[in-house]
């Protein structure tokens, strides 16, 4: 099982200067990158045992999801505060993760629990 940062989903609205955070914001956020597509970045950090000693080192900590449409990937490790980050330095570590299918992470564990933080059913943990 993982685990996205806990809280209330809450929404970041990045722009080129400085995001704008909800107070009930947790460690998600959206984005759309220069082509157009909306991007959806949460914080996923693992907690099943089986998981964490199948990991690499550098994702042990957890990795950022990013997630549009047709596309998911995954960056680990990544930068402190990347919530606050502005859309463009948010586009350039979501061109830098590592597409999905060929992920560090690939897991079947990780597949499975591994989801974007606003499409839980009200009540679920988190």
């Amino acid at each position: 099982m993982t685990a996205d940062t806990p809280g209330t989903p809450g929404r970041i609205t990045c722009s080129d200067s400085q995001p704008q955070i909800s107070p009930e914001a947790m460690a998600y956020t959206e984005f759309t990158d220069r082509a157009g597509k909306s991007w959806r970045v949460w914080h996923t950090a693992p907690k099943a045992a089986e998981l964490l000693t199948t990991l690499p080192p550098d994702w042990k900590a957890g990795w950022l999801t990013f997630e549009c449409e047709d596309d998911k990937r995954r960056l680990a490790p990544f930068p402190a505060n990347w919530e606050a980050l502005p859309r463009s330095r948010l586009e350039l570590l979501c061109r830098m993760a590592e597409p999905a299918a060929r992920s560090s992470a690939n897991h079947p564990l990780v597949h499975r629990e591994e989801r974007d933080p606003t499409s839980r059913p009200p009540g679920s943990s988190r």
